[in-house]
Parts: C-alpha cells; structure tokens; sequence
C-alpha cells in the first residue's frame, strides 16, 4: 500500500508540473487542461500527507513523527485551499493556501533535519526532493519529486522505509 501511495504521489507532482511548464493557467483554469493542471496539483499536495507519514513510520526519534503529522495536516489544507480557490474561484482561499503553502515548505525543512538527525540521511534526501520540487513545481520540479518518490517505491529497503507499516506495540 505504501508503494502505491508513494508511487501515485510522485505521479501526481510530475504530471502537475508538466502541465506547468505546458502553459497551463494554474491562476484563473478556463479550458479541461487548465483545471486538470489544478486538480493534480491539489491532489499533489493531498497525496503528500500520507507519503510523508508512511514514509517516516519505521524512523527512530519523536521528532520526525510529529513533525509528519503536522506536515499532513498542512499538506491537505493546501490541497484542498487550492482547489477550492483555483477550480472554483474561493479567491478567499488564497490566504489559506499561500500561509499553508510557506508552512508546508518550513515543516519540510523541519522534517528534513530532523530524519538527518535521526540517521535517516536518505529518508532526508527524499523530503528535501519534496520540498525543492514542491517549491519550483511550475518549472519542472514536480519531476524531482516523481525521481525521488519512485525510487523510494521501487527500493524502500535501502531508504530504511518498510514499505508495510508495523502496529505499534504498547506496553
């Protein structure tokens, strides 16, 4: 299941960069490949919450968990802000999604240090790809993400990620 999600992530960051760097109009869609452009970039984003919380599951320390989950949160509000405000015209939106866009991009910085600290050195790699794709989607840096994302899917052994979540034992 982890596999996929990641997988489908990275698809969705690739394919809402691409459109991107074909001219899509992300701002005011009027024509099917503008609002396809809105729709994968917003699923991007939406997508990213659980890639990021499955994808720190199995990593040592309490600081990359609560700083996943507080990246999920973020990453959905942005998701859903960005729909609602592009595909249908909640230009009110527009401040929720910019203030959630510039947390999300923090939390990632956060997030990134946090698995270096942690020795997930790769783990790490894989959340600065986010946070640099994430940043210059519109130029092609959806694409870096799908890079990362993908190999994370296809090898998840050596990123140290169980692509098969473990039920935490209590005690």
């Amino acid at each position: 299941m982890a596999r996929s999600i990641w997988g489908l992530t990275g698809i969705a960051w690739a394919a809402a960069s691409l459109l991107a760097t074909a001219g899509a109009e992300y701002s005011d869609p009027t024509i099917l490949s503008d609002y396809l452009a809105v729709s994968m970039y917003s699923a991007a984003w939406i997508l990213a919450a659980p890639t990021v919380l499955l994808m720190t599951g199995d990593t040592s320390g309490r600081a990359p968990h609560i700083l996943a989950m507080i990246f999920a949160v973020v990453a959905i509000a942005v998701g859903v802000a960005n729909a609602l405000e592009d595909a249908f015209g909640l230009r009110e939106l527009g401040t929720v999604y910019v203030v959630g866009f510039l947390g999300a991009l923090l939390t990632l910085v956060a997030l990134t240090v946090a698995l270096l600290r942690a020795q997930s050195r790769r783990l790490a790699g894989v959340t600065a790809a986010l946070l640099v794709g994430s940043a210059f989607v519109a130029i092609g840096g959806g694409v870096i993400v799908f890079a990362a994302l993908a190999a994370l899917a296809i090898a998840p052994a050596w990123f140290g990620a169980d692509s098969i979540p473990k039920p935490s034992s209590a005690r």
